[in-house]
């Protein structure tokens, strides 16, 4: 599916989806339920017999989008910007639609997007390109790990509480600690998932030297991971000043993912 939306204005959406489904050599009764089942799924029912000239240009992006999810016999779908020309609520569902389709149906998706938070939501790993090349590879976690600049959290005190500078070292000291054990959480997990693998390459290793398995690939080694140790500096302070009557400082860990995942745990 391209980010262009060319369409037979003449046709209905129902005529539309029928014509690209009998391309694929879906029988009538199947593509039927396919399409039933995805214009559901994208708010597109109440449209299958509009006649696609007078779509709106969001839903003549849905409607490609049906286009591109019929037939799922294929495993592998390909989307260029599916999300680009939708409302957040559209966008929203049509992410809750790829989530099925991983789980439910068993097929992989790869697409392209401008929207960070869209591949942070949906994608397992994500590759960043610029002017043609691959820049960076790897989950959310290994990105931010890498490429993260810190977490501020902005704090006020009343000037009238007892010893604030007391309170806001407890609460420096609170959000370092919950950073590192949270770092030495990660690393042993990444510890056993390499443990995992080279058990299961060598239970495999056998089977290959002896023709047996099926023919079955050995499984991928894991992407590499950024081999920054946790900063022993602790967490850095700023003052951020504030009112007659208020305190305000600001607290960061150069470590974006860690410390965003600590303070959503509280």
């Amino acid at each position: 599916m391209g980010t262009d939306d060319p369409i037979w204005p003449g046709l209905t959406v129902r005529q539309h989806l029928e014509f690209f489904g009998a391309c694929r050599g879906l029988s009538k009764a199947v593509l039927g339920e396919e399409i039933e089942k995805y214009a559901k799924a994208l708010g597109l029912l109440e449209k299958l017999d509009s006649k696609c000239g007078e779509l709106s240009g969001g839903q003549k992006r849905r409607m490609w989008c049906c286009t591109a999810l019929l037939d799922d016999r294929r495993k592998l779908v390909i989307l260029d910007e599916p999300t680009s020309g939708l409302d957040p609520q559209s966008r929203r569902d049509f992410w809750g639609l790829l989530k099925t389709l991983v789980k439910e149906e068993e097929r992989a998706v790869m697409f392209s997007t401008h929207y960070l938070e869209e591949a942070d939501c949906l994608a397992d790993r994500k590759v960043i390109l610029a002017d043609g090349k691959v820049q960076a590879l790897g989950t959310s976690r290994e990105l931010k790990r890498q490429f993260g600049k810190g977490y501020w959290v902005n704090l006020s005190l009343h000037a009238g509480v007892e010893d604030p500078e007391d309170i806001f070292a407890q609460i420096k000291q609170m959000i370092f600690e919950k950073c590192r054990l949270k770092w030495q959480q990660e690393q042993q997990e990444q510890q056993e998932q390499q443990e995992q693998q080279e058990q299961q390459e060598q239970q495999e290793q056998p089977q290959r030297q002896n023709g047996l398995g099926g023919g079955s690939a050995a499984a991928p080694p894991l992407p590499p991971t950024s081999a920054l140790p946790f900063p022993t500096t602790g967490v850095q302070t700023r003052n951020l000043g504030g009112a007659a009557n208020t305190l305000m400082r600001s607290f960061c860990v150069p470590w974006a993912g860690t410390v965003s995942a600590s303070l959503r745990s509280n």
